[in-house]
């Protein structure tokens, strides 16, 4: 049933959305920040890692359903990846709390693409 609504969801995201490019340059980069949460969650033993891990998978789905090039999609998801992850460790070794609220913004934007379970 999840391939389904990611399914759907990818079908009313390409019909509302300007070009393919730009879908896998969204699918691509909230792959990276959500892989980069992740990540963080384990090192801080946050037990919200599994539903992100959940959420980052349903994203997987969707890059690899659009990639026409899988090495582009690869390099724009570490790129994400990298960025994310960088400003997450500022916030909570830097001493930048805002990068935090930056990053989980960006997520929730993320998330809103993603239908409701």
């Amino acid at each position: 049933m999840g391939q389904l609504r990611h399914l759907i969801c990818l079908c009313l995201t390409l019909a509302s959305g300007p070009s393919l490019g730009d879908e896998l340059r969204t699918f691509a980069t909230c792959t990276g920040r959500l892989s980069a949460l992740m990540e963080h969650q384990w090192l801080m033993q946050d037990p919200a890692a599994d539903l992100t891990k959940r959420q980052r998978d349903a994203f997987a789905d969707l890059v690899q359903a659009v990639a026409l090039d899988p090495a582009r999609a690869m390099s724009m998801r570490i790129e994400a990846k990298a960025a994310t992850a960088a400003a997450l460790q500022a916030a909570d070794f830097g001493g930048h709390p805002a990068a935090r609220t930056r990053v989980m913004a960006q997520v929730r934007s993320c998330l809103r693409l993603l239908p409701q379970a």
